[in-house]
């Protein structure tokens, strides 16, 4: 493609496609920064509202990015982990059970490895 311009095989129209239109919505959403904005607005939000019904984040504040925010699950509810799922999906939002908190040491643990402290 450098040399003519060209694609080397079949051009990927569709994905041109869709990186131009997400370009497009960057833009008119005033650039990564303001992006980055209202993705860190709506992590304290969504935080700031399980954490009232008792919902508590996986990762401390000062460690969490915007994007992807993993959450303990309930100890105490009653509902099942597929009727949350539904729900929310029902409303246009996705969720997945994580395999991160299966793996992974307990908080806790984690805190204590990198902070000398129990």
């Amino acid at each position: 493609m450098e040399a003519d311009g060209k694609w080397r095989f079949t051009s990927p129209t569709h994905v041109v496609l869709a990186f131009a239109q997400a370009m497009k919505e960057l833009r008119e959403e005033g650039g990564i920064e303001a992006r980055t904005r209202r993705y860190i607005g709506n992590n304290r939000l969504l935080i700031e509202k399980l954490g009232e019904m008792g919902i508590r984040p996986y990762i401390d504040s000062a460690h969490q990015g915007p994007i992807i925010t993993t959450f303990y699950y309930p100890e105490k509810c009653r509902f099942t982990f597929s009727q949350m799922y539904h729900y929310i999906k029902d409303r246009g939002y996705a969720i997945y059970p994580g395999k991160v908190t299966e793996a992974a040491p307990s908080a806790s643990a984690i805190s204590e490895r990198y902070t000398g402290k129990t």
